[in-house]
Formats: C-alpha cells, sequence, structure tokens
C-alpha cells in the first residue's frame, strides 16, 4: 500500500512539473483553409435555402408544397445554429480557397430572393430548391474529399444526409407537377 501511495505522489509530482496537465484527450489540429471555406459556404448556401423554403412554405398554392417547404424550413432552423457556431471558428474569410466547386456548380446565384414574383410559385420553389441543394451536395462533396477537420467533415455528412433526402422528395415533386401538367 506504501508503495502503491509513493508511486502515486511521485506521478502527481510530476504531473505538476511538467505543466500540470496529465494525459488529456489529444485534440486534433486546427481545420484547414478548406474546412473553413466549406463552413463560409456551407453556412450562407443553408441560409439561402431557408429563406426559399419559408417563402414557399406561407406563400406556395398546394398544400403538399407548403408541407414539403415547411419541413425543409424546419430542417434548416435545425442545422443552422450548428453551422454558424462553426462558422464564428473561422478567423478570417479573406483567401479562403474555392473548394473546387465554382459558382455555378454550387448555385451560388440563387439567392434568398430568387421567389420573388415566380409564378407558378410551386414549380418555381421545386425546381429552383432541387438546384440549390445539388449545389450544396457539390459543396459536401468537396469537404469529404479534401477536409481534414473531423467536426467539420461531420457536419458535411449530416448537411449532405438532409439535402439528398430533401432532394429525393423535390425531385418526386417536381415529377408530380409534371404529370398534371401534361
Amino acid at each position: 500500500m506504501r508503495t502503491r501511495l509513493t508511486i502515486l505522489l511521485a506521478l502527481a509530482l510530476l504531473v505538476s512539473a511538467c505543466g500540470g496537465k496529465a494525459a488529456e484527450p489529444s485534440r486534433s489540429a486546427p481545420p484547414l483553409p478548406v474546412d473553413d471555406a466549406f463552413a463560409v459556404r456551407i453556412a450562407g448556401h443553408q441560409q439561402t435555402g431557408l429563406a426559399l423554403a419559408r417563402a414557399a412554405a406561407t406563400e406556395g398554392k398546394s398544400v403538399s408544397v407548403r408541407k414539403l417547404a415547411g419541413q425543409i424550413a424546419a430542417r434548416r432552423e435545425k442545422t443552422l445554429p450548428m453551422l454558424l457556431e462553426r462558422l464564428a471558428d473561422v478567423p478570417s474569410r479573406d483567401g479562403l480557397p474555392d473548394l473546387g466547386v465554382s459558382p455555378q456548380e454550387a448555385a451560388d446565384g440563387i439567392g434568398p430572393d430568387a421567389l420573388d414574383g415566380a409564378r407558378p410559385l410551386d414549380t418555381a420553389f421545386l425546381t429552383l430548391m432541387a438546384q440549390h441543394n445539388r449545389g450544396a451536395l457539390a459543396l459536401v462533396r468537396a469537404e469529404l474529399k479534401d477536409g481534414k477537420d473531423p467536426a467539420t467533415k461531420a457536419i458535411a455528412q449530416r448537411v449532405g444526409a438532409d439535402v439528398a433526402r430533401e432532394l429525393d422528395r423535390l425531385n418526386a415533386a417536381l415529377a408530380d407537377v409534371a404529370q398534371q401538367t401534361s
């Protein structure tokens, strides 16, 4: 018993002499600029998607489109706080890489006001949101390919899964609209 106590005391002295930190879990390296670039682009992207979904949820003609838009908006409202928290960790937005995803591929040209004056709104929403989600998936693929930060990659996986499910539903709704108009 005395030997065990002596060893513990010696370890405590050694730890305090080495800066007082005993075997803390190692932290991963800080995120790379590619991880920061993804955080910046996907946060803005998701905010735009939220604005589009909110507009369609309130102004859509079809109950099914309003319901789908409401579900998309609710998902964005759950995901955005996590994205904004990650965005707060970005030291600077200057000089970030482009991720290899052009603004066209990412559907960056679709702004939050893209549905203003669109008629028929339901079809415009389904078309724009599907294009927007394909852009989000391009950003997600870039992060999963080149990102290094495990937390940012986890965010990309979550966003990617959500957006892929939404895209399936948007495409199905577009097929329904096309069938109704033929």
